[in-house]
């Protein structure tokens, strides 16, 4: 066998080879592939066993860590290292990208096919390639995932940087990519901007986010169990089930949100849904991945211009990112960097979720910092428009809104009008009935918390009272 089709079956991983990959052919990189799985699968038991008591089996004889051992899993990575640095060493991915190299990352003229250059421009343009391909260079990317030096480079990139700042981390699971994300910055620019790349790189598949999948895999299993990984179709899942998800899983999904929400190209479904709007509604002529510094100028355009989105998969993203706002303002980034001093003060030991900090800063209005009070009005404007966006009176409101208003559009306010309309029925529920006389408490102290009565009204309030009172001191 050619010794750079596979790993040597009678090296260091002989023992491992004959327990856990019986029947696999060696050759293009087959029983690499098949170790390297298991390893992946073992960590990820490990985990699970660490946080729920889930018992592991694994031989007792082969490793401590119930693993492969140290120089068996050195071993194969230091073959998939090798296979990295040039595009004809990984066959499959030659054979099944060769039309797709040719088209798109034909550049042997600068640089050859040498340091990954192939497989890094097949990486930036994997929307684009045909099936098998894509399936090939995701197991490439899956591999850097795992460990970093795979991608090479991230590798160049960050290797002195790994020395200085994570020694002692083991290499493989992630650990070194975890390790320099927590030290951002002090990192150079270099190796920042290449993690930068790999973890937008990363946001598409659940898979590719080691820490991710680890803490949520049981939680995948229950949940969404039948969602398919890519498209980032199972994260969005587990986002629908955050209420419900393990605390460990919830936590580092919650993390996951909080990034997104104040670097929107972290969202690989908000980033293709709304490319087209990014560049024609919000007046970016840039590239997308040098957007930078107006990523949160960016969410907001979309969110102010979100009814005039031509886009229906467009709307969609930016009202689950104003939905998000509403239960928690950790999502709400305005809001949550206007009103920081504010919340230590006043809010610090509520929890964040289900709206409670926002409420809190409600219930003390007249103690808030101008510039909080100011940002704070203008989301609860926001979030008038929409049932989706009043998480406490939709809550408790639930039984309700399937009784009066299952059939009632959610947008332009429609839902909080069919509750208003329908709260003195004898079925209405007290909660419910509490909810939504709030709101309309709310609305009374000014016309603009009235998402249906500005709307309507608009115009005749700009000729009847322009010059009798001041819509901005809630004279209107």
């Amino acid at each position: 066998m050619d010794k750079s089709s596979d790993i040597n079956p009678d090296g260091a991983c002989k023992p491992f080879v004959t327990s856990f990959c019986e029947g696999v052919e060696p050759g293009d990189g087959q029983v690499a592939d098949c170790l390297a799985e298991y390893q992946r699968g073992v960590e990820a038991q490990m985990d699970a066993e660490d946080r729920y008591g889930v018992h592991v089996k694994a031989e007792a004889d082969m490793t401590v860590s119930g693993g492969l051992s140290d120089e068996c899993n050195e071993e194969v990575m230091q073959f998939k290292i090798q296979r990295s640095t040039n595009i004809n060493r990984n066959t499959p991915l030659a054979k099944a990208c060769a039309d797709d190299a040719n088209k798109y990352c034909n550049m042997t003229w600068f640089s050859g096919y040498r340091n990954g250059s192939v497989i890094a421009c097949l990486r930036d343009i994997r929307d684009k390639l045909k099936p098998e391909c894509k399936k090939q260079v995701f197991k490439v990317q899956l591999d850097a995932s795992y460990d970093y030096r795979v991608d090479q480079t991230l590798h160049e990139a960050c290797r002195k940087d790994a020395e200085t700042l994570c020694p002692g981390v083991k290499l493989g699971g992630g650990r070194i990519q975890e390790c320099l994300k927590k030290q951002r910055l002090k990192l150079g620019w270099d190796c920042s901007a290449e993690l930068f790349r790999k973890e937008v790189e990363d946001t598409d598949d659940i898979r590719l986010s080691i820490r991710l999948f680890r803490e949520c895999l049981a939680d995948k299993k229950q949940y969404c169990a039948d969602v398919a990984p890519g498209q980032a179709m199972a994260k969005q899942c587990l986002e629908e089930h955050i209420d419900q998800l393990s605390h460990s899983c919830r936590a580092e999904m919650e993390s996951v949100i909080e990034q997104r929400v104040r670097i929107f190209r972290l969202d690989s479904r908000l980033r293709k849904a709304c490319q087209s709007e990014i560049y024609n509604t919000c007046a970016y002529l840039g590239d997308m991945d040098t957007l930078s510094d107006y990523d949160e100028v960016v969410v907001n355009c979309l969110q102010d211009f979100a009814s005039e989105l031509k886009s229906q998969a467009c709307r969609m993203q930016v009202h689950k990112y104003v939905e998000l706002a509403a239960q928690d303002i950790r999502f709400d980034v305005p809001l949550a960097d206007a009103c920081y001093e504010d919340r230590q003060k006043l809010c610090a030991n509520v929890p964040p979720g289900s709206a409670r900090v926002i409420r809190c800063l409600q219930n003390n209005r007249d103690k808030l910092s101008g510039v909080c009070r100011a940002t704070l009005f203008d989301e609860e404007v926001r979030f008038s428009e929409n049932i989706d966006f009043q998480f406490p009176m939709k809550q408790a409101c639930l039984q309700e809104i399937e009784m009066y208003c299952k059939d009632i559009p959610h947008g332009n306010a429609r839902v909080i009008r069919c509750l208003q309309n329908s709260k003195t029925k004898k079925d209405f529920g007290k909660t419910c009935l509490a909810e939504v006389m709030a709101f309309e408490q709310k609305s009374s102290q000014d016309y603009r918390f009235n998402f249906r009565l500005k709307k309507m009204c608009k115009g005749d309030i700009e000729r009847v009272c322009k010059d009798v009172c001041h819509p901005d001191e809630d004279q209107v």
